[in-house]
C-alpha cells in the first residue's frame, strides 16, 4: 500500500501484548517505550534512543560523522503477525553518495525483547568505507539504575552519578542497566562487529545517560550490503542474561574508526568533524504492508 509522503509522519506507534512503543521517523529513533506495563525512559534533552551516526575516517586523525537524527527516514514497511511487529525505515545518506541505511525494529509478540536490524547498502558506483555508531538511552525513573559494563571475564557495575566507561573491542559486547533486584535490560551487540562500547554520563541539572555502540569501519563495494543486529532483552535476571552473551571467537574485520581510537586514547588529539547537511523530507512514497493484526495495533500519526 502506497501513501504520498507529503503528509509528514510525526510518529509510528506499535502496541501488542508485550510492548507499547513510539518511533519518530526523524532519525527513526525510539521516543517512548513500555514493556509489560513498565515505563522506560528513552529520551533526555534532544537525544532519543537508537540515534545513529554514519562515520568515515578521513586520514589518520579525522573522522567525518553524519548525524541521522537530523534526517527524515522513509517508512518502508509495517507488518504485524503472530510472532511480532516489524517497523522498517530507510535513509539515503547526504554525506556519502550512494549509501543507504535500512533500519528495522522487530518487537516480539511473546517475549520481552526486540531486535534492531541495521543494514548498510552501497547503491553507488564507487567503493565506500563506512562505520556506524548508535546511541541507546534505556533507564527507568523512580528507581535505582545501576549500569553494567563488560570487563575481561565478567562485568563492572557503577551508579549513574559516577563515571563513564569505554571498552575497546570487548569479547562479550553488551551494555546493561538494572535495579537493586537485578531487574532491567541488556543490550547485546554483534560480537564480530563491535569496535567499542561506551557508557556515557552527562552530570548536572540537564544531564543524562547513553549506552553507545561503535562498529568497525568496513569497505562496501558497489552493490554490497552489510548488516548488523542489536538485541535488547528485558529480564528479571540481568546478571544471568549478561553471563549468556556470546563471546567473540574470531578477529574483528575492518578498520578502527578514528572516534574509537580517540575514546581509547590511542589518538587523543583526533578530530571528529560533523557533516553539515540540510534536513531533507522523506522520499516520494511510504510503502506500508501489513498482515492480520492478532488483536494488536499499529498507528502512524
Amino acid at each position: 500500500m502506497l501513501f504520498p509522503a507529503c503528509a509528514m509522519l510525526l510518529a509510528v506507534e506499535v502496541k501488542n501484548g508485550v510492548f507499547e512503543a513510539e518511533i519518530n521517523p526523524r532519525g527513526a529513533v525510539l521516543t517512548k517505550l513500555s514493556v509489560q506495563g513498565k515505563q522506560w525512559c528513552t529520551t533526555f534533552a534532544n537525544q532519543s534512543c537508537f540515534d545513529d551516526q554514519l562515520g568515515q575516517n578521513q586520514g589518520e586523525q579525522t573522522q567525518l560523522i553524519e548525524y541521522s537524527k537530523q534526517l527524515d527516514y522513509t517508512l518502508r514497511e509495517m507488518t504485524i503477525d503472530k510472532t511480532g511487529a516489524k517497523v522498517a525505515f530507510s535513509l539515503r545518506s547526504l554525506a556519502y553518495p550512494g549509501l543507504r541505511l535500512e533500519k528495522t525494529y522487530t518487537f516480539s509478540q511473546t517475549k520481552p525483547e526486540f531486535t534492531l536490524h541495521l543494514e548498510l547498502r552501497n547503491t553507488g558506483a564507487m567503493p565506500l568505507d563506512i562505520s556506524l555508531n548508535t546511541r541507546a538511552i534505556l533507564l527507568r525513573e523512580n528507581t535505582v539504575n545501576n549500569y553494567l559494563h563488560p570487563a575481561k571475564d565478567s562485568f563492572k557495575e557503577f551508579a549513574s552519578d559516577e563515571k563513564s566507561f569505554f571498552t575497546l573491542a570487548p569479547e562479550r559486547p553488551f551494555l546493561a542497566v538494572r535495579d537493586d533486584k537485578n531487574d532491567g535490560a541488556v543490550i547485546i551487540f554483534p560480537e564480530t562487529e563491535t569496535a567499542g562500547v561506551l557508557n556515557w554520563i552527562l552530570r548536572g541539572p540537564f544531564g543524562g545517560y547513553t549506552q553507545e555502540y561503535f562498529s568497525m569501519q568496513r569497505q562496501l563495494s558497489p552493490g554490497e550490503n552489510h548488516a548488523l543486529e542489536i538485541k535488547v532483552v528485558f529480564t528479571s535476571d540481568v546478571a544471568g542474561c549478561v553471563a549468556s552473551v556470546p563471546a567473540r571467537k574470531t578477529p574483528l574485520q575492518g578498520v578502527l574508526p578514528v572516534q574509537v581510537e580517540r575514546l581509547n586514547r590511542i589518538k587523543p588529539k583526533a578530530v571528529i568533524q560533523a557533516f553539515k547537511g540540510s534536513i531533507r523530507p522523506p522520499e516520494h512514497f511510504i510503502d506500508v504492508n501489513f498482515n492480520r493484526q492478532f488483536n494488536d495495533s499499529w498507528r502512524s500519526v
